[in-house]
């Protein structure tokens, strides 16, 4: 997630190793090491997106959302 989130958030803007941390605490909230497991439902690939704290797929985007906000309001970098 790291390299994929990198391409789009410069280092000026979060450092690699402060978003690295972002990543890992908001992925600490899933009830599975995978977040969003693929599972074989009947031969049909399916992606699992409720093993977040509410069980429902806004937790995917959320986690990751609130802990940039805290990221940004202990900086004070908002630009």
């Amino acid at each position: 997630a790291v390299e994929v989130i990198g391409k789009f958030v410069k280092d000026d803007q979060v450092p690699r190793e402060k978003l690295a941390d972002i990543v890992k605490r908001s992925c600490a909230a899933f009830r599975t090491i995978d977040v969003t497991p693929v599972v074989d439902v009947g031969g049909h690939m399916v992606l699992e997106l409720f093993h977040g704290p509410t069980f429902a797929f806004k937790d995917v985007a959320l986690q990751m959302l609130g802990n940039f906000f805290e990221y940004f309001l202990e900086t004070g970098s908002n630009d």
